[in-house]
């Protein structure tokens, strides 16, 4: 997912359905009509998604895309959220029915289709997400189905911020001005310095 720009697209609730401690996936082999995602909130499963393969486990998501075989073998009992779910322009209202001609207009550009895993560093504000989703992932009245979409957009917002964050931090690696300002104050580390002489220099 690393070419992806989560700001450019935003989650589309379908369903959600909640497990705890599971111990082996019904079927170790699926697929499925619209994205999923599994949000990991304990244990572990090893998971190959079109070869892209690998093991997620606490504070990892894992999106596949949809009409892709989601292959998955649980390591230990897994306690997560399945999100049923698609995708469309961040700054779009469309709320079209599922299905393949609606998921294939809401994203068109290959480079912004979801899969595989991703792991949420602020596992603090991810697990605040899934102490509410916790509480209301049964209830199908419209007002905690929205609140349902709000907490699912906020993860995804999560993973963008950690995202843009990431970039910024490998574009400042990548300036040969930052680069040298890191290295004069890795040598000035034990002498006096101040900001306007670095700046200076």
């Amino acid at each position: 997912m690393d070419g992806m720009l989560p700001e450019r697209v935003a989650p589309i609730l379908h369903s959600v359905r909640y497990w705890r401690h599971k111990e082996q996936f019904l079927l170790e082999t699926d697929t499925h009509d619209a994205w999923m995602m599994f949000a990991v909130e304990s244990g572990s499963f090893r998971y190959d998604i079109a070869g892209n393969k690998g093991i997620a486990g606490r504070g990892d998501l894992v999106f596949c895309p949809p009409f892709t075989p989601f292959k998955r073998t649980v390591l230990k009992p897994l306690t997560f959220f399945a999100f049923n779910l698609a995708f469309a322009a961040a700054d779009s209202d469309e709320r079209a029915e599922p299905g393949p001609a609606a998921e294939t207009r809401r994203l068109h550009s290959p480079g912004e289709w979801p899969s595989g895993k991703v792991t949420i560093r602020d596992v603090q504000r991810l697990f605040s997400d899934f102490d509410y989703l916790r509480a209301i992932w049964e209830l199908g009245e419209p007002t905690y189905v929205r609140r349902k979409e709000y907490l699912l957009q906020d993860i995804w917002r999560l993973y963008g911020w950690e995202t843009d964050a990431a970039r910024q931090t490998a574009k400042a690696k990548n300036d040969p001005l930052m680069e040298r300002a890191e290295r004069l104050i890795r040598e000035g580390a034990h002498e006096a310095f101040s900001m306007k002489e670095l700046a200076g220099r």
